[in-house]
C-alpha cells in the first residue's frame, strides 16, 4: 500500500516561521529575561523582523534587548523601544527590531531584559505579541506568524520559586 506523494502535500505540512515569546519567573526587584524565539520551517533568506508586544505599564520596566544565540549567529543588531499604548492607557508597547547581516535561523533571536518593580504583587504578567513583520535579506516581505505570548510569573519576596529540572538528568 502506498501513500500519494505530491509536492503540494509535503509543503502544506511544513510549519510556517513563527515568532514566540517565552516564560520566566521573578520576585519584586529582580531582573527577568524573556526570550523571543523563531520556530517552524527555516527560511533560507529570513532577514529583518519587527515585533510589537504589549504589557501592563506598572508591571515591568524594560531595560534592553540583547541578542540570543540565533541572533548572534546571524550577526543581528537588536534593539527595543517603548511607548505608551494610545488605545489603552495602562499598557506599554515594546517594539523590537532585529536586523541581521546573515539569514536568521530558528532558535533564540534575543532576550528582552526587564526589571520587576519592587512594589509588584504576586501574579502573572502577560507580554502579548501584538504584531509581527518580516522581510527577506533583499527587503521583500516574508510571512511570519504570531506565536505564543510571553509571561512573567511574579512570586512574593519571601516565597520559594519552584526549581524545574529535567527528569533525565536527575536520575
Amino acid at each position: 500500500m502506498g501513500f500519494p506523494s505530491t509536492p503540494g502535500a509535503a509543503q502544506e505540512r511544513r510549519p510556517e516561521p513563527t515568532l514566540n515569546a517565552g516564560f520566566s519567573t521573578a520576585k519584586p526587584g529582580d531582573p527577568v529575561d524573556i526570550p523571543l524565539t523563531l520556530s517552524g520551517a527555516e527560511q533560507p533568506q529570513m532577514g529583518s523582523i519587527r515585533a510589537e508586544l504589549t504589557y501592563p505599564k506598572n508591571a515591568l520596566t524594560f531595560v534592553r534587548a540583547d541578542a540570543g544565540l540565533a541572533g548572534e549567529l546571524a550577526e543581528a543588531d537588536v534593539r527595543g523601544t517603548i511607548q505608551d499604548a494610545s488605545e489603552e492607557p495602562n499598557l506599554r508597547v515594546l517594539t523590537v527590531f532585529i536586523s541581521p547581516k546573515r539569514p536568521q535561523r530558528p532558535g533564540i533571536l534575543l532576550y528582552l531584559k526587564f526589571r520587576v518593580p519592587t512594589e509588584s504583587k504576586k501574579g502573572r504578567v502577560l507580554l502579548k505579541v501584538r504584531s509581527v513583520q518580516a522581510t527577506r535579506l533583499d527587503g521583500a516581505p516574508l510571512a511570519l506568524a504570531k506565536g505564543k505570548d510571553g509571561t512573567v510569573e511574579v512570586f512574593d519576596r519571601d516565597e520559594q520559586i519552584p526549581q524545574v529540572g529535567c527528569f533525565f538528568f536527575t536520575h
